[in-house]
């Protein structure tokens, strides 16, 4: 029951983010055939598309997704309400008639709203719960943990925009992947973490191959902390402390802090204000008695590079390099690249990208350039917990006689 238009084209929803429009937009135009861009609207730092395109075969907008940096959602509209049209009983019947074609009787359904006006005063899950228990009496099943189709509701102006798409294809996307975040409690160390859950996502990680990672720029420590949670072995580099009550909380996962001489009592009484001074163990640089692989969590309190030689040697090669230095693009990039030689073939890069200036796409470039000498299968993604910054994706090309620079 998808919207089609004159001469078989079809209609989208596409949502980005308000200061990453026009990239989506050019996006959306490289990718979807005759495409023209009937209306944009803009609330409160978010746009929305109405596009209409030449009909393609497959699910056009899970590879539109897929395959765009800047493109956070986009929907086939299945159809629109207006005015008087904009009541629960039209709603529902028009969501039956969705559900009950193509053989969807039996299928299983959740519903996905985001507001950018207030179409109905009940909030969004107000909203979905509602229509929800209606459609269920109508002989529809709910089920939001293994729902077979997912309906998406947009409330703009005056007017509902609604699509659906079959929830196997879309595990990675939701319609407003902040409300389930926010609504639910999470045992997080800071917002980034949820940069680097979303990166893995995306992109396919699958951490269960990934036995020890590199995190450079750790503070305060979400992205160790998502790492270690998943049961891969870290070594955090960053001259700040990290939140090692949040970090120990795993009482298997051994913890030691590696810093120079003179800052050992200093980061032991800090380790004591965290209440964790039995679960860390501390050693200096030059402690040669520390045996590394024991641990699964190792803390280098040190500005990166690392200087000392015998310990990078110690450190071992790894499966993964994760930075998210609050440094420029071409910055980050060449930390990349100083710790390539501790990479073996095939690891994986997520780095962040900071937008110091509106001009993106060249600091996009500047990071894809830093970058191709070492690293390849180069992705860019707009997460949704990215701001001005974007999240790249690389895979260490296969090794060479580079090392870590001293």
């Amino acid at each position: 029951m998808h919207k089609t238009t004159a001469r078989g084209r079809m209609k989208y929803a596409v949502i980005s983010g308000q200061r990453f429009a026009d990239l989506a937009e050019k996006e959306l135009g490289q990718m979807l055939n005759g495409i023209e861009f009937e209306k944009k609207i803009q609330r409160n730092g978010t746009s929305l598309f109405l596009i209409t395109a030449a009909k393609t075969e497959g699910d056009v907008c899970e590879k539109v997704m897929r395959k765009t940096a800047f493109v956070d959602f986009m929907m086939q509209i299945d159809f629109t309400l207006k005015g008087k049209g904009c009541s629960y009983e039209n709603l529902q019947d028009k969501i039956a008639c969705v559900l009950a074609g193509k053989n969807k009787e039996s299928a299983t359904f959740k519903i996905e709203t985001k507001r950018f006006d207030p179409v109905f005063e009940e909030n969004a899950k107000s909203i979905e719960v509602k229509l929800g228990t209606g459609l269920e009496r109508k002989g529809f099943v709910a089920d939001l943990a293994k729902s077979d189709i997912i309906v998406y509701l947009v409330f703009i102006a005056d007017s509902i925009i609604a699509g659906h798409a079959i929830a196997s294809l879309r595990s990675n996307y939701a319609l407003d992947k902040f409300r389930g975040i926010n609504s639910s409690e999470q045992n997080k160390v800071n917002r980034a973490e949820f940069k680097l859950e979303e990166a893995v996502e995306f992109f396919g990680i699958d951490l269960k191959k990934v036995n020890a990672a590199l995190d450079i720029g750790a503070a305060p420590g979400g992205w160790t902390h998502y790492l270690t949670d998943s049961g891969v072995k870290v070594v955090a580099i960053d001259n700040a402390f990290l939140d090692y009550r949040k970090l120990c909380a795993n009482k298997e996962n051994k913890t030691l802090v590696i810093t120079d001489r003179n800052n050992t009592q200093e980061t032991k009484k800090a380790i004591e204000k965290f209440g964790v001074k039995n679960q860390v163990a501390i050693k200096s640089f030059d402690d040669k008695s520390a045996e590394l692989s024991e641990y699964g969590l190792i803390h280098i309190k040190s500005n990166f590079p690392v200087r000392n030689f015998d310990m990078k040697k110690k450190l071992g090669t790894f499966d993964m390099l994760t930075i998210d230095a609050n440094t420029q693009a071409v910055e980050s990039s060449n930390i990349a690249n100083d710790f390539a030689g501790l990479l073996k073939s095939g690891a994986v890069l997520i780095l962040t990208i900071k937008f110091g200036t509106r001009n993106f796409e060249r600091h996009i470039e500047t990071a894809k350039k830093a970058l191709k000498g070492k690293y390849g299968s180069i992705r860019i993604k707009k997460l949704p917990h990215n701001r001005r910054e974007a999240t790249l994706f690389a895979v260490r090309k296969n090794g060479d006689a580079d090392t870590v620079d001293e």
